[in-house]
């Protein structure tokens, strides 16, 4: 099985075998004769799920196990752990390339994320929630900020929301941001990476998304979150829209590009 967040593994592997599986059993009702059908009154005992999950301290010390754990809690409820000496719940796991540091501190930053150093490299932890009532799951940088106000910014080093690739005289720009929500600063970011692409010398910019969504709109959490709400919104709104490509009817040329949004997966409106 690929290294992925338990969600992402049910949204596309278990879906596929659950949807086979489904048609299987309906295809197979035709060829069963009426009197071999009986009523059942099985009960099914629902499994205590608290007992499956992940510990409560995250005691792996290498990052593969370390990143297993935090993917087998993804999306609901969370590993906690302690991260720059505080508890919250870890989501969004990342293998960080080239940083290292003191097992156990934090010790850079990219896109939001913090990497948090092990003893044979680091991981990079996407979003935390803090465990008081009713805490919202935000990029971890902005949770800590003041932690990681004096981190280096280290690109390109495993946490990359935006990446951008060529075959021949396609372009392919993908955009995998946590649960497909785009908040201002992401849409800033996807057009000028946008921007970037056109300038490239390609015929056709592919506009891919990510493995799990192409995009879920603005990021409400984020908005919730802000001193601001509403102020909040309509800059994230304005962004988002900014964000779309304006020159997609154009014809192509040997130093421009046609767009295209090449929706493999799930997309919604906010």
């Amino acid at each position: 099985m690929r290294r992925a967040p338990k969600s992402s593994i049910y949204r596309n592997e278990v879906t596929s075998c659950a949807v086979a599986a489904v048609l299987e059993a309906v295809a197979a009702i035709d060829g069963l004769p009426r009197s071999r059908w009986t009523r059942t009154t099985r009960a099914f005992a629902c499994a205590d799920l608290a007992a499956r999950r992940p510990g409560d301290r995250l005691a792996a010390r290498h990052h593969r196990d370390v990143l297993r754990k935090i993917d087998s809690a993804d999306g609901m409820p969370g590993l906690i752990d302690s991260l720059s000496f505080q508890e919250a719940r870890l989501f969004d796991a990342h293998e960080a390339h080239g940083i290292s540091g003191v097992p156990g501190t934090v010790v850079a930053q990219c896109d939001g994320a913090l990497a948090r150093a092990r003893v044979d490299g680091a991981v990079w932890i996407g979003h935390v929630r803090k465990l008081a009532p009713k805490s919202l799951k935000l990029p971890a940088a902005k949770l800590f900020a003041a932690e990681a106000a004096h981190l280096p910014h280290r690109p390109g080093c495993g946490y990359a929301p935006i990446r951008y690739r060529e075959h021949v005289e396609v372009g392919e720009l993908a955009f995998s941001f946590y649960n497909g929500a785009m908040a201002t600063g992401d849409c800033e970011a996807l057009l000028e990476a946008y921007r970037a692409a056109l300038a490239r010398p390609t015929r056709v910019l592919l506009l891919t998304g990510g493995r799990d969504y192409w995009s879920n709109g603005i990021h409400l959490t984020e908005i919730e979150a802000a001193d601001s709400p509403a102020d909040q919104s309509w800059r994230n709104i304005n962004a988002i829209d900014d964000s779309c490509p304006r020159d997609s009817s154009r014809p192509p040329t040997a130093w421009s590009s046609r767009s295209f949004a090449a929706m493999r997966v799930r997309a919604a409106s906010s």
